[in-house]
Parts: structure tokens; sequence; C-alpha cells
């Protein structure tokens, strides 16, 4: 199962969208639901997505806020919930939502309240008119206030709406518009408010844009570090002396140059970029940011040599050791070779299903598939067979598996967890082939196999367009973007890459079977 990209919901009577998501499992039982399920209120695909996002946010906020429990809430952060109300009581005018009889009733009420907070008839009848808008504006945001320090937030919130109501009376009957003491004290405590919780920020983010778990799990706990640095957990708040500072610690704590640009400036940067992109941040204060990497002293191409290719394919054909799984004696035997003649990466050969492998246009083929798991475009493609592994029997072996999947068993493990057993098997293999005698750590084990790939179909003269496809590398064009790679076609471009010839590979040699 693959991550799939969060996004609108669209109702199949109504045309109207929905954002529907999952409870996380730990607050299940808080909300008493499993699906939580909000209309966008529009029908219009484009304004479903920016809604869906901001809405995506909002709930984020929400269950970061329910994890946290009860709550006791600071000063800026009463005076944050209290310039809220303020700006609600002033606005409601603007629908039409006045009438002077409530707000004398009302004001009479919210008065009686603060002056004397600590009678009980006084705190009854104010939570009579207003206590359900308190609860609903408290519980939209999942925040929990403790009993013992409720009738504290409630006699703020008083105050606030008894400043507001005399606001939005003067600018009705008397057109005054203009902003006055109360209104400027406000607005500062709204600045106070928390824009953008980090927790809340990134799980909103993750699930908009279909970020894998992988990628979850190695860029949070990077984002958790410049907030713990700068001592700040709101976004809009982070500035640029903030991220100079968080990369010198970065060094001074011994993080290579590389992982210091490639995971903890690109997480920041994306999740930046994605919240102004969203109207939510002003500004990306990593954008400025860029961190030189020392070139590496390259004696050698990435691609494997003739060598190391027969000490890997001599290895397919030994003996496994006795306990060795199944599947990891099928994987040691099958997936070298299908690296040689696809240049697939490892990881999308050994997610392959026993589906995946199957006759298209008359032609054995390979199926491709982000259904399978992770496809670095999300795009389907097929690959035909190269007659070697034919002859070899790999189509039988598929045909013999008795497991779903060609190359690992499950056993109940969600292949949404931030290393699947397909991932794990790709690096069993690669340390296998260290093994084998692939030593040289300027070439990857396995991805020095989709280098040579590319280098034997230039050799051979195979069209650029075709071997990227093949291989699964972005259009270097928009025009090749367009049309089909028809199955005969990229089978002609397979059959240019010559056979394997060493007279100590057997035609068909064994394998683990049906196991």
């Amino acid at each position: 199962m693959v991550l799939r990209m969060a996004r609108p919901w669209k109702h199949p009577k109504s045309g109207v969208y929905y954002l529907r998501v999952r409870v996380p499992s730990d607050l299940v039982s808080l909300l008493g639901q499993a699906v939580e399920k909000q209309s966008l209120r529009t029908k219009d695909v484009g304004e479903a997505r920016v809604r869906f996002s901001r809405a995506m946010a909002d709930l984020a906020e929400r269950w970061t806020n329910l994890r946290q429990g009860l709550v006791r809430p600071t000063y800026e952060q009463m005076n944050a919930y209290s310039a809220d109300f303020f700006d609600t009581y002033c606005k409601e005018i603007e629908g039409g939502r006045w009438s002077p009889f409530w707000d004398d009733a009302l004001g009479a009420v919210v008065s009686q309240f603060i002056e004397s907070p600590d009678d009980p008839g006084a705190g009854r009848e104010f939570n009579r008119l207003c206590g359900q808008e308190i609860t609903d504006y408290f519980g939209m945001r999942g925040i929990r206030i403790h009993p013992e320090i409720k009738g504290a937030v409630d006699l703020r919130i008083a105050k606030a709406i008894g400043e507001a109501l005399p606001i939005r009376a003067a600018r009705v009957l008397d057109n005054d518009y203009a902003a006055g003491s109360a209104e400027a004290k406000y607005r500062n405590s709204s600045a106070a408010k928390p824009a953008l919780n980090l927790e809340a920020a990134f799980e909103a983010y993750a699930q908009t844009v279909g970020l894998s778990a992988a990628t979850q799990k190695r860029w949070l706990p990077a984002l958790r570090t410049l907030t713990a640095h700068s001592g700040i957990n709101d976004l809009s708040r982070i500035t640029e002396t903030h991220v100079a500072d968080w990369i010198e610690w970065l060094r001074s704590e011994g993080k290579a140059q590389r992982t210091i640009k490639d995971v903890y400036l690109a997480s920041a940067k994306a999740l930046f970029r994605y919240y102004v992109g969203e109207r939510k941040l002003t500004a990306n204060p990593i954008e400025a940011f860029n961190v030189r990497v020392p070139k590496r002293r390259t004696l050698r191409g990435p691609g494997l040599t003739d060598q190391e290719v027969q000490l890997v394919l001599n290895g397919t054909l030994q003996t496994p050791p006795l306990k060795l799984a199944p599947c990891h004696i099928d994987a040691r035997r099958w997936v070298p070779w299908l690296a040689l003649y696809t240049g697939a990466r490892v990881n999308e050969l050994t997610q392959l299903r026993k589906e995946d492998v199957s006759m298209i246009d008359g032609i054995w083929s390979l199926t491709i598939t982000p259904e399978a798991g992770s496809v670095k475009n999300y795009k389907v493609r097929v690959v035909p067979l190269h007659d070697h592994l034919i002859e070899q029997g790999f189509v039988e072996f598929a045909q013999r598996c008795q497991r779903s999947t060609l190359f690992f068993t499950a056993r109940g493990k969600s292949t949404g967890a931030a290393l699947t057993p397909y991932k794990k098997m790709g690096e069993n293999l690669a340390a296998w082939i260290r093994e084998l005698g692939v030593t040289d750590p300027t070439v990857a084990p396995n991805h020095g196999f989709r280098h040579r790939f590319k280098t034997v179909a230039r050799r051979v003269g195979m069209s650029p367009e075709i071997r990227d496809f093949i291989q699964g590398h972005a259009p270097r064009t928009e025009g090749e973007l367009y049309g089909e790679f028809p199955v005969p076609v990229l089978k002609t471009a397979i059959d240019l890459i010559p056979a394997w010839a060493d007279t100590s590979i057997d035609p068909k040699p064994q394998n683990a079977g049906p196991s």
C-alpha cells in the first residue's frame, strides 16, 4: 500500500467537496470517531483545494492541542483568546447581526459577571448567554481548559465582550469606525497568539502533499532542532538570525555539510515555502540560506564495472545459507538480474507483486506501479522482460510463487511504516553485494546497476526518450510528455541490450521456488 496524497473528497450526489481524513489512533477514543469529515462548502475543485489545505492545518493544530491534555493558559494566551472574541463581536455587524435590545441585555449580564465573578447567579447567567459559544470556540481548536482556571478564562473573555459591545453600537448608530484604545489593545493581544505550531503545521503539510512515511521520519526530527534551538515553536516568529544560529549550532554538533543541506535546510525550506504559498507566513526565512558542500573527488564512474557485475551475478548462483528465508533467497537470485536488464530502482523491484509480471500485447513484461509501493514520479510504467530473463526461468518463478509479493513477506507489517519490508529487503541486498566484493565506497551497490544500464543503453544506441522512460526518469522536454510508449516499441529497445555472456552461468539455475 502506498501513502496516498490527501485531497478533497467530492460527494457523489451533491457535488460538494469535503475534507475526509482518518483520525489518529491515539485520538479516536477522545473524539469518538475514526474519520473526520467537514464540508468545504464549494463545488469548485480549485477553491476546494485551497480550503482543504487551510482546513487540514486547522485540524492538525486541533489534534496537537488535544494531545496536550488539560492546559493552564498563560497570560499571553488568555489575551489571545479574548482578542478573538473581541474581534468576533466587533465584526458581527458586518453580516447584519446586531440588535440594540440584545446588546443591552447582554451588556447588563456581562457587566454583572465582571463586577461579581464569584456570584453563582451572575456566572450562571453569563454561561447561559455565552457559555456555548465559548465551549465551541475551544472545542474547534482542541483546547481543553483546566477546570481550576476556567473561571479566569471566562472572566477575561467577558471583559473583551463587554468592551466590544459599545464599539459595534457606535459603528452602527454613529457611523464611527475610528480605532480606539480598546481595539489597539486587543490587536496587540492577537499578535501574541501562536500562528503555526511546528507539529501541527508539519502534520498538515505532510498530509496535504502526500509526504512519504520515510521522509516524515527523517524531516520532523530535523525541524524540531530548529524550534528547540531557537526556543520558539511558532514558525511565524522564526527569523533569519534564528536560522543562522541554528546552522552554526548544527555544524558545532558535527553534522556534515551535505546532511545540513539535504535534510535540515531542505525540510525547513519546503515547509516554510509551502506556508508562504498558503498565505499563512509572510516570508521564508530559510530561503536566503545555502550550505556549500565540498565536491567529492571522483576517481571512477558510478556504474558497476564488468568485474563487479560478474561478482554479483556469480553470487546469485551461490548455494544460499541454510537458514535464509525463501523471500531473501529469491531476491538474491533475481533482483540483480532484473536491475541489470531494466535499470529500475532497487525498491521498484523488491516491491514487485506476482500480478506485476504479466503478458502485455503478447510480451512478458513488468508493471512498475505506485500501487505496489514506492515509485519516484508516482507514475505507472511497463518494462518488457529481456529474453535472457525469460530463458533463465523468471516468468516460471513468478507464476509458481505462492506469495502475493515476489521478494518480501509483509507478515502484517504496515507498508506505510518509515521502513517498509521491500525497502528493508533493498538494504539487505546492498549489504550482501558488499559482502560479495563490491566494496568501493564511491559506488552504490544497488544503484550501480542503474547507472550501468544507462551506459549500456547509450552504447547500443537506444533512443534517449525511450531509455529515460524505461528507467522512470523525468522527460527532458514538454514534448516528451505527449503520447505513449507501446510495449512492442519498448521490447525492441530492451532487445538492444546484449545478454550477459559468461560460461559459468547456467541458463536456468535453481531458486527457492514457490515458497
